[in-house]
Parts: structure tokens; sequence; C-alpha cells
């Protein structure tokens, strides 16, 4: 029988594949893995991981919004000095408000309520970022312009002001319990926008308008300790997404671009963060990069960054206990694909204007070339894989 001397980790939203990465690096340092999930979701992929020795049923709500009997579940899973890791936005807010009652039993590493709220309204943060020397696309809506949305002519002349093609956004999508192909309306006209605006501010108030910058997604991850000092950080290029332009990466690889990690540290440094963060970023046709949004969590790509030696997981269990983190460096060129989403999204991006089957061969030569390891199935651990697999590639729960 294992005897486990470390304090045990508490792993939530296990039916995400960043779950499962996060559960794998922990129980291969020699970590006890809980896993805890919503009691009414179906098979829930860390559920099934080898590297997890016990799993914990939350409240039917879990996924949406942690409640105080869900965390008195995840502190007796934690035991005392155990740690607390929260996956998905929903259990980082509470445990960031929670974080009192929580620190007299375990560990967890969170931002402050109010940095957190910042961080994830899109206005506020944009607006920030800009005022740090940030680069961000062109951001307008009507409250910033002493427009009353009541006001048609006033909303008309707002509209036709905008630079086109133009992105509504709502300030928080995710808070609106949106997937992310649905967090956004592209339009190219006064007429769309006013449109759209009106549909979506019945959904949540005051959506903004941005500039479409058209090119590559890129993405900065930083962890900060306790003190808010930065131990770790990571960048990559996002080569494919699913769905294209709004959905999780399906194939990225590591990048060096200090650029992004200067640009990251500027603004979480202002927000004294603390615990981990992905930056969002779009590098524009004329090689500039646009800061667009902060994720406040561990991401959907993560094991590319396990798979670069940046092991991000176990690197906040560490930061969570307060072990002094030695500096490290990335590895560059590292890919990892997610099947069997990349496989489709070969031939979503060959229907792109110039595109066509010679996208395709290109994709299934890179594969041949590279041979990049997939951030999901594996050989030693391959049951969340294949769950993933045969409980419905289409279901969100399963992609995030």
């Amino acid at each position: 029988m294992a005897v486990y001397e470390k304090p045990k980790a508490v792993v939530t939203d296990a039916r995400l594949r960043i779950a499962v990465t996060i559960a794998r690096s922990l129980g291969r340092a020699g970590i006890h893995v809980v896993a805890a999930e919503a009691a009414d979701t179906p098979r829930p992929l860390a559920f099934h991981s080898k590297y997890v020795k016990s799993s914990v049923n939350l409240g039917r709500g879990a996924k949406t919004a942690l409640s105080d009997a869900d965390v008195e579940t995840l502190l007796e899973a934690a035991g005392e000095g155990g740690v607390l890791v929260p996956v998905f936005t929903p259990a980082v807010f509470k445990m960031s408000w929670d974080e009192p009652k929580i620190a007299r039993r375990a560990k967890t590493l969170v931002p402050t309520p109010s940095a957190l709220e910042e961080a994830h309204d899109k206005a506020r943060c944009t607006k920030l970022a800009r005022s740090l020397g940030v680069p961000v696309p062109r951001t307008s809506s009507p409250a910033e312009n002493g427009v009353d949305i009541r006001d048609a002519s006033a909303m008309l002349k707002w509209a036709q002001d905008l630079p086109y093609p133009v992105m509504l956004k709502y300030r928080s999508g995710e808070d609106a319990g949106l997937p992310a192909s649905l967090r956004y309306r592209m339009c190219s006209s006064p007429e769309e926008v006013l449109e759209a605006y009106r549909q979506m501010e019945t959904v949540q108030t005051a959506p903004i308008a941005q500039e479409y910058v058209a090119g590559e997604d890129y993405g900065a991850a930083l962890l900060y300790d306790k003190d808010g000092r930065p131990v770790a950080s990571f960048t990559y290029r996002s080569i494919r997404e699913r769905p294209r332009g709004a959905g999780p990466t399906v194939y990225c690889v590591s990048e060096d671009c200090p650029e992004l990690v200067d640009y990251s540290h500027r603004l979480l440094s202002a927000l004294n963060w603390r615990g981990m963060a992905m930056l969002d970023f779009r590098r524009g046709l004329d090689g500039k990069f646009r800061f667009l949004e902060v994720n406040p969590r561990f991401w959907g790509s993560l094991a590319l960054a396990v798979e670069a030696g940046v092991d991000f997981p176990l690197l906040y269990y560490r930061a969570c206990l307060g072990e002094d983190i030695a500096p490290l460096r990335q590895k560059y060129g590292v890919r990892v694909r997610f099947f069997p989403g990349d496989f489709v999204s070969l031939f979503e991006y060959s229907r792109l204007p110039g595109n066509g089957a010679g996208y395709i061969a290109k994709g299934l030569w890179d594969l041949l070339k590279y041979r990049p390891r997939d951030g999901l199935f594996s050989l030693s651990d391959p049951m969340p894989g294949l769950i993933h697999l045969t409980g419905g590639v289409f279901r969100r729960h399963a992609r995030a």
C-alpha cells in the first residue's frame, strides 16, 4: 500500500481535460490526487485517470457555482494542510471569496476578489491594459462615449464611428454561461452592430465593441506566488482552434515571446495577482501583438506547457506550500495536439479562402514531421482519452 507523506491535492472540474493534465502532473510527483466534480456529470474524465486516487461528488450546480457545502466537501477531502486546485473560473471565484475560511484548514493560491472582478471584465481590463502601455485593439462602448442606449440616433452615430469589421463582445461571456463561440458577434455594418447589441444586452448588460484584428492567436501563462511575485512563465502560439477563432486550441506550439511576458507582467502586477493566469493575445498582420483578455485560471492547452518543461500544476502545488522555486526556461518548438478535435479542424480550416486540399496535406505532413504529443490521449493512462472519445466528441464539457 502506498504511503503519501505529501499533502493531498484536490482538483476541481474533473470533467475537463485540464483537470486530467493537472492530475497526471501531481500524481507523477507522488502526490495523492483527489478529483472533484458535480454529481450530475456523466463520467468525469479525471475520475478515470490512474493518477487519481480518490474522488468526491459535489452539488449538482457545482459546474457553474460552488456552494458553501461544496467548499466544505473539498476541505474535508484535502485534509489538514492539503492543497485545493481550482480548475475552472467559478471554482476560482468561490475560493477567492472564501480564502480566509480556506486558509484556516488548507492551502490555495487565487487572486483577490477585486483583482478577479477587474480582470474578468473586458471593458475594465482593456482600459487598464491601455493605461499601462499594453497594446489593445480599438475598443468602444456606448457608456464610454456618453451614449444612452435608449437613444436610437445616438446609438446609430456611435455605431457609424466604429472600425469595421468589428466584434461585439460580452464583458464576461463566461459569467453569462456561454460557450466560447457565442461570446462575441462579428459585424460588418452599423445596422448589424445595433441589432447584435440589442440582442446581447438582454443576456448581459453593456457589451463592448472591439476592432477585429486579423492574425494569429498567442498565449502567455504566468504563475504568481502568495506575495505576488512571478515564479514561472510560458508563451505559445495557437496553430488551430475548434471552432476556428473562438474555441479551445487543438494544435499549438511553444514559442519564445518575451514581449508577451512583459505585457502580461505589467497587467498582472498592477492587479496584485496571485495564482495562475493565461492571457490571450492576437498578432496582427503588421506583426504587432494586441492584448485580448485574461483567463484567471489554468487553460485548455495546459498540456503543452508541461511538455515544454513548465510544469504549472506541480509549480502551483509547490507555491501553495510556500516552497522556493528556482527559475526555469521553457523548451521552444514543442508541439501538442488534441485528437479528434485537431483532425476535424483540418477540414474546417481547409474551407478558408486560399487553403483547400493543400492545407489538409500540409497538416498531415506536419503530424509526420513533428510527431506532436497528444494533450489528452496517453498509452500509460488511456481511460480519460477513451472516455472523451466515446462519450461525445462534440460535447462542450469534453472539449474545454
